[in-house]
């Protein structure tokens, strides 16, 4: 999967390509999404 992002700012433009193996990207975010719960545990046991 590819992606462009352009930034074009008066005179001066910024073009940079990303390129991500999707199924990486699904274990990544799936891996994030799980941290996120085991600190939203952590936070409700400070209570």
């Amino acid at each position: 999967m590819g992606l462009f992002v352009v930034d074009l700012d008066g005179h001066e433009m910024d073009v940079v390509q990303v390129s991500v193996d999707p199924n990486h990207l699904k274990e990544k975010i799936g891996s994030l999404n799980h941290h996120h719960h085991e600190d939203d545990a952590a936070e409700g046991d400070s209570d």
